[in-house]
C-alpha cells in the first residue's frame, strides 16, 4: 500500500467511533478549562487534573488519568487532535473499536510510567542537592543549584544581585537566609509544574500507524519529500529521545512521555 496519505484523506476523515469520542471529550476538557478559569479566576482546571509527580503535595492517583485529556493550549490540542484525525480511525478500523479503546490508554499510562521514572532520576538529584544546600549552604552551591534547575537565572535580576552581595560579603547571614528562600522557591516549583496532554497516547497512536501501514507515505514538517510511515515513526522517536537527553532547561516538552506511548505501543 504505498500510496500518499493526501490519497487517503477521504477514509481518514471518517471518525470512527472512539475517535470521534475521543475527540469530543479533549475539546469537551479544553472548553471546561476555559470556563473554569473565567468562573474561579484564581485556580487554574490545569492544575487540579494535570499530572502532579508523586511526591508533589499536589498529586491525586485520579491524575493518571484525568491528565491524558487536559491541554495547555490551543496549538497543543490542535497538533494532537490533528494526529488523532489523521491517524487513528484507520488504526482503530484495523484493531476494532474495543481494542483501540484499550490501546489507546495502556500507551497513554506507558508514558505516565516513562515519564514518571525519568522525573524520579532528575527530582532526585534535585531533593539531594536542595538537601545539601539547606544544610551547608555556600555561594558555589548556589551557583550550582540555580544555573542546573532555573533557566533564567542568569537573567534574574535579583539572583544576580543577590549572588554579587554574596559574593562580597559571604558570611552575611541576611543574604544566606534570602539564598535559601531562592533555592526552596525554586524547588517547590520545579516538583509542582503539571503535566498535560494526550501526547502520549497520540503516539502510541503514530506508533501503530506505523506498524499497520507501514509503506503509506506521510509529509512531515520541514522535509519536503514524503517519507514512509515505517521510517516517520523511528524518526520521530529518535529526534524525541535526542531532545529528552539534551533536558533542555528551556523545553517544557515532556519528550519521554512521548518516547513512553511509543515504547509501550510497540510493545
Amino acid at each position: 500500500m504505498c500510496t500518499f496519505v493526501k490519497q487517503n484523506l477521504k477514509n481518514m476523515n471518517k471518525l470512527s467511533p472512539v475517535v470521534k469520542y475521543l475527540l469530543f471529550v479533549n475539546i469537551l476538557f479544553f472548553v471546561l478549562k476555559f470556563a473554569y478559569s473565567y468562573f474561579y479566576p484564581s485556580n487554574d482546571l490545569g492544575r487540579i487534573l494535570g499530572l502532579f509527580f508523586f511526591q508533589s503535595p499536589n498529586f491525586n492517583p485520579y491524575q493518571i488519568v484525568t491528565h491524558i485529556f487536559m491541554h495547555a493550549n490551543f496549538f497543543h490540542l490542535l497538533f494532537n487532535m490533528f494526529a488523532l484525525v489523521s491517524f487513528g480511525s484507520m488504526v482503530e478500523e484495523s484493531l476494532g473499536s474495543k481494542r483501540f479503546f484499550i490501546y489507546y490508554f495502556i500507551c497513554g499510562m506507558g508514558a505516565v510510567l516513562l515519564h514518571t521514572g525519568v522525573q524520579y532520576f532528575e527530582f532526585g538529584n534535585m531533593m539531594g542537592d536542595y538537601a545539601a544546600f539547606t544544610s551547608h549552604p555556600t555561594y558555589d552551591a548556589f551557583a550550582n543549584f540555580s544555573d542546573t534547575y532555573y533557566a533564567g537565572s542568569r537573567q534574574d535580576p535579583a539572583i544576580q544581585n543577590l549572588m554579587t552581595n554574596w559574593y562580597k560579603f559571604p558570611n552575611d547571614v541576611q543574604l544566606i537566609a534570602q539564598a535559601k528562600s531562592f533555592v526552596k522557591d525554586i524547588y517547590e516549583i520545579k516538583i509542582n509544574v503539571p503535566t498535560v496532554g494526550a501526547s502520549g497516547a497520540i503516539f502510541g497512536v503514530l506508533m501503530a500507524f506505523g506498524y499497520l501501514f507501514p509503506d503509506v507515505k506521510l509529509f512531515l514538517m520541514l522535509i519536503p519529500v514524503p517519507i514512509k510511515a515505517k521510517y516517520a515513526v523511528w524518526l520521530y522517536a529518535g529526534m524525541e529521545l535526542m531532545l529528552g537527553i539534551n533536558n533542555s532547561p528551556t523545553d517544557n516538552v515532556a519528550h519521554f512521555a512521548h518516547l513512553g506511548g511509543l515504547l509501550i505501543g510497540l510493545i
